[in-house]
């Protein structure tokens, strides 16, 4: 026993002289070094509002939601090239094609700002939204949330100032970048039949039958003949 105690003090003594102070002050647990955590954080305004809360970001599996300011922060987010998406019903979507996220350390997006007036959730604003706007237009509260554009509690000028100044954009929106440029969104175009155009038309042109060309020389003239000159003595009238 006492042997047993004397080579555990020579061992202490061994891993003092050996072991580094930060693994003592870590609690003497040889460990190796912990890789910190990708974190991606940034902000998402909604348009016409001064409550951004809701929103949904989302780096491939990885989401969360912004708070109050906008705010938010993806934990654990996947490293490398990835895309980045937010969504809000009653708005259009946002995306970052192809983002860089470093790993192991934390990357600010700019921030970005979504567009009101996507009621239908098809990522466009056209004249089904407006016609859901206008058949709600009045109602306090609305039947449906997302007719609220601007949070309000009221369907009303506010909400249709703001979809009629966004009418005719689509979704994905670009995700800016930090140095202020834009991410490239690839957006869907519908294929079809080009509609014919003037120059496209072809034109049609008249033509004449085939024939004879009437000429001046080859016309028959036509000649009148003289009167023949009377014969005989007249007679004189009494």
């Amino acid at each position: 026993m006492p042997q047993l105690k004397r080579w555990s003090g020579v061992i202490l003594i061994m891993l003092v002289a050996v072991l580094p102070p930060s693994v003592w002050a870590s609690g003497g647990q040889v460990m190796a070094a912990r890789v910190a955590a990708t974190t991606v954080i940034g902000r998402v305004l909604l348009q016409g509002r001064t409550d951004f809360s809701g929103v949904t970001v989302q780096i491939g599996a990885q989401n969360a939601t912004t708070v109050t300011d906008g705010s938010f922060a993806v934990a654990d987010a996947p490293a490398g090239t990835q895309d980045v998406t937010a969504r809000k019903a009653g708005f259009l979507s946002a995306r970052g094609a192809a983002l860089q996220i470093p790993s192991g350390q934390t990357t600010t997006l700019a921030d970005v700002t979504l567009l009101a007036g996507d009621i239908t959730q098809d990522d466009r604003i056209n004249i089904f939204d407006l016609v859901q706007l206008a058949v709600a237009y009045g109602s306090c509260p609305p039947a449906d949330p997302r007719l609220d554009l601007t949070a309000d509690n009221c369907v009303n000028i506010f909400d249709l100032v703001l979809l009629a100044g966004n009418y005719g954009q689509q979704g994905p929106l670009p995700w800016p970048t930090p140095d202020g440029g834009a991410t490239v969104v690839p957006i869907p175009t519908t294929t079809g039949t080009a509609e014919p155009t003037a120059t496209s038309m072809p034109v049609a042109t008249a033509t004449t039958p085939a024939g004879p060309t009437a000429t001046a020389t080859s016309m028959p003239i036509v000649t009148q003949e003289p009167y023949p000159a009377p014969t005989g003595t007249p007679t004189a009238l009494p």
